[in-house]
């Protein structure tokens, strides 16, 4: 009896790893493919993206600056 709970217990689980694995390994594609691990955006949109920010991010430090009466900054100054 104990003998069958273990079996059940432990070989289930372990013969559902002993299948993923040799999946894996017959799958034709690359790893990251498989689980989905590969860049979620093209890296062109990725830069539109960054670059839209830092706009976005120096558009609003100069909105505050502007309030509290100090000079705008350009994207030249911050990067130096």
């Amino acid at each position: 009896m104990h003998a069958a709970f273990l079996a059940v217990v432990l070989g289930g689980p372990l013969a559902i790893c002993i299948v993923a694995v040799i999946g894996a390994h017959f799958h034709d594609r690359d790893n990251d493919t498989l689980l989905g691990l590969g860049p979620s955006t093209p890296p062109d949109a990725e830069h539109v993206r960054t670059a839209r920010e830092l706009e976005d991010m120096l558009g609003a430090v100069n909105r505050y600056r502007r309030r509290r009466g100090a000079s705008e900054r350009s994207l030249d100054e911050i990067i130096e």
